[in-house]
């Protein structure tokens, strides 16, 4: 395997990744969402979800935060991990997705679960600090990685993405409406799509880099995310969403933005060239230059390109521009069936 990484390169500052203990291990990271009208009573729905992922053992790590959508919804998003499949099918079996809200129809509440299954093989992270406890790097050990802050290191950092490999398999997308009020519809993602968690913590950080932080790169961050939110079809970012973590208590995490992209090579092409992330790569570069060697901002990312077969979404009762649904709804090859009143 051939790496973009110029022999001749220093990397600016220190990142760092998690180790596996094989490319085969398998991890499973699975959205589960809950969706109303801001003023709708849904604890008992949130709270009977959290209960089921604390009381299982074989969930690895779970975390929450909520966002408002583009239809003025509010979400509450679990971020879920498994380290087999075989654990998240059980949990599913065990607690199914119709149990955790009854009456979601006339309640007014929608569930959603967008899952992506991949081997190591397929992903990579990227920490700003070696002390991280979040996502999968939670009770896992990270190490000094030299591949990155050059264009394509996110690439040299995926084993099978070397040597041009995980091509976009979907050429041509576009938006359609399909809805899952008072139904049940799911369907596969593409193979090769491309889902991003990025985490940003500021709570713990010195004074001094918390007010740098909050004044200066925060707002050219949320500058990013509102343009790929306003341009799905131009971008080939399908899907985002900016969540303020609230779970658990203390998280090293504040927020936590969550993004399917169409492809690897579209999500590089925004990283690579568009004012909006440059600037952002350079308000951090401005940040570490600053604060180094001591930099304890926690900033990073796990990426997944989804194998065949690996992904799947789901949608019940939820309105037509959630998640996935307006841009591969159409692949369900399963006809949805309408919720059952009661």
């Amino acid at each position: 395997m051939t790496k973009i990484r110029p022999r001749d390169f220093h990397n600016p500052y220190s990142a760092y990744s998690s180790t596996f203990s094989s490319l085969d291990e398998v991890i499973v990271m699975a959205q589960i969402g809950i969706q109303y009208l801001p003023g709708t009573d849904a604890k008992d729905v949130h709270e009977r979800l959290q209960g089921a992922l604390a009381a299982e053992s074989c969930v690895y790590q779970a975390e929450a935060g909520r966002h408002v959508d583009a239809a003025g919804r509010a979400n509450e998003v679990f971020m879920t991990y498994w380290t087999s499949d075989e654990d998240y099918q059980r949990w599913r079996a065990e607690h199914p997705l119709e149990s955790w809200a009854p009456s979601l129809v006339e309640r007014g509440i929608g569930l959603w679960v967008e899952t992506i299954q991949v081997p190591a093989r397929r992903l990579e992270t990227s920490f700003s600090t070696q002390d991280v406890r979040w996502g999968i790097a939670e009770s896992r050990s990270t190490q000094l990685n030299p591949f990155h802050s050059y264009f394509g290191s996110m690439r040299d950092r995926i084993h099978d993405a070397e040597d041009g490999g995980l091509p976009v398999t979907v050429q041509d997308v576009s938006m359609g409406a399909v809805t899952s009020l008072d139904r049940h519809i799911w369907f596969e993602v593409p193979e090769n799509a491309c889902f991003i968690r990025s985490p940003q913590g500021w709570r713990h950080c010195p004074d001094a880099e918390r007010d740098w932080f909050e004044e200066r790169m925060l707002p050219v961050y949320q500058v990013g995310v509102d343009y790929l939110v306003d341009n799905p079809l131009t971008t080939g970012c399908l899907s985002i969403r900016k969540l303020d973590v609230d779970f658990p208590a203390g998280s090293q995490v504040q927020t936590s933005s969550l993004a399917w992209w169409q492809s690897l090579a579209h999500l590089e092409a925004w990283a690579h060239e568009h004012p909006t992330h440059l600037a952002i790569l350079k308000s951090f570069g401005e940040l570490a230059a600053h604060f180094a060697p001591d930099v304890t901002v926690v900033l990073g990312h796990e990426v997944y390109v989804v194998p065949e077969g690996g992904a799947r979404a789901e949608y019940v009762n939820c309105h037509d521009r959630t998640g996935l649904l307006p841009f591969f709804g159409h692949l369900s090859t399963t006809e949805s069936h309408p919720l059952t009143h009661h």
